[in-house]
């Protein structure tokens, strides 16, 4: 600290401007900035969670979103919701990656996330306020990949590389502590979920989908109801434009 000291007095003497301390305007902006991608993280590692994606794929989503948090604010992030750039974000590196995953059920995993609004996958900005919002499904195919194609290339070619470097972050998220409660797929092909208790006895439970079996509470000839829904032969996957 004296030797610090020492040496700016020394530049002063000379002459020399003292260092410039950033702006308020510029830490304000960090500080946004940086809330933006705690809370982007937050809602990658939701979704990573209910479409079963593997820490990889998780990784390059993380590495893409950064670029355009970071980069391309002024084009990507205008006008549009986080979760807009999040779900084609996840849909670009599934593609690249070759894993196969459809908007569709991008969008039904993304209506199960807390503060989820249909809004955000029908109304997307296009280039200019004035146009006429379109599905996210438009945006992805006339905006999103045209800007995002090369990184997400490059993201995928680094992929081994990003796992060490630059992995996504779980730790300093304030919404950390949020997903424990949300269910968990365990399914990649059905629509199968396990969660917590929401209640001490658990005898607020109902169900608000076709079955429901509460280990403990519920008769057993219920799970037959259960196995029925797993086992029952998948609808073909339309558009995904179709369920918006």
């Amino acid at each position: 600290a004296a030797t610090a000291a020492a040496t700016a007095a020394a530049s002063l003497r000379h002459g020399a401007s003292p260092p410039r301390r950033p702006s308020a305007a510029k830490s304000a902006l960090e500080q946004f900035v940086n809330k933006v991608l705690h809370l982007a993280a937050a809602r990658i590692q939701d979704m990573g969670t209910r479409l079963l994606l593997g820490s990889k794929l998780i990784t390059q989503i993380w590495a893409c979103m950064k670029c355009i948090i970071n980069t391309l604010s002024s084009t990507l992030f205008l006008g549009r919701h986080l979760d807009q750039l999040i779900m084609c974000t996840i849909y670009g590196v599934c593609k690249v990656n070759r894993k196969q995953l459809t908007f569709r059920h991008i969008i039904e995993q993304y209506k199960r996330q807390a503060r989820a609004s249909p809004k955000v996958f029908r109304e997307v900005r296009m280039r200019t306020a004035e146009e006429t919002p379109q599905d996210i499904i438009t945006f992805y195919n006339t905006i999103y990949m045209p800007a995002m194609r090369g990184q997400l290339y490059a993201v995928y070619q680094s992929a081994g590389a990003l796992a060490d470097a630059d992995p996504l972050p779980t730790s300093t998220s304030p919404f950390r502590g949020s997903s424990t409660q949300s269910p968990q797929r365990v399914s990649a092909q059905r629509d199968v979920y396990v969660s917590q208790p929401r209640t001490p006895g658990g005898s607020a439970m109902t169900p608000r989908t076709r079955a429901l079996y509460h280990f403990g509470n519920t008769p057993n000839r219920r799970l037959a109801d259960v196995n029925q829904q797993i086992n029952q032969e998948q609808l073909t996957d339309d558009d995904a434009v179709n369920s918006l």
